[in-house]
């Protein structure tokens, strides 16, 4: 399987064209192993809503679907694993009448650009090694906390952009707010805390960095 392309459009969604090598191997019917392991890598895999034809669960749903769909669900998942939000969707479409046999259109919502690109390659490696049984050749556990400094620095870069632009004029004061954002850069909970409510307040409509 492999990402030809990644297009952004609209304000929090992406899309990707993805070409199966064979044309006649784009279900997991052919390769059975790859959602099992997904599932075994990725439990809350299995809280996934999938709306289809046959009202199956996702787990169901993904004994016998396209490969692309299943990339969809587990970029939806990694971003999860890194950031909380209330919901993202997907979608995976196909019109082998205009486009060439085994060429995939997968759609899927985000809320960080970053994280989502960086998301988007690292399901496109898993999936790749789990259909090749190298799936330990990757350190999920370490990519995904990647993944989560990708949201953190998002973070990070706000709250160093709100405390300048709301007054710390002085070097020294800028100079006490790096040093504290590096003492923070692996502790999204502190982040979140400094940052504060009353910040987020008083920043005013329209401004953004």
């Amino acid at each position: 399987m492999r990402i030809v392309e990644i297009l952004f459009y609209d304000t929090n969604k992406v899309k990707l064209v993805v070409e199966m090598p064979d044309p006649n191997r784009y279900t997991t019917d052919h390769v059975p192993h790859l959602p099992r392991s997904l599932f075994e890598l990725f439990p809350h895999l299995a809280d996934h809503k999938c709306h289809n034809e046959h009202g199956y669960s996702f787990r169901r749903e993904s004994m016998s679907t396209e490969i692309p769909h299943l990339l969809e669900h587990l970029i939806i998942e990694l971003q999860s694993q890194a950031q909380m939000h209330y919901s993202l969707k997907g979608e995976t479409q196909w019109n082998w009448r205009v486009d060439p046999r085994g060429t995939f259109h997968v759609h899927v919502e985000y809320e960080n650009e970053q994280l989502v690109l960086a998301a988007i390659r690292l399901a496109e490696r898993i999936v790749n090694a789990v259909d090749r049984r190298e799936i330990d050749q990757i350190d999920t556990e370490r990519e995904i906390e990647r993944l989560r400094l990708q949201f953190r620095f998002r973070v990070l870069y706000l709250l160093v952009w709100m405390r300048v632009w709301l007054g710390m004029p002085s070097p020294t004061a800028l100079g006490r707010l790096t040093e504290t954002v590096g003492n923070l850069a692996a502790n999204s909970e502190g982040t979140m805390s400094l940052l504060g409510e009353s910040a987020l307040a008083r920043l005013r409509p329209g401004l953004t960095p």
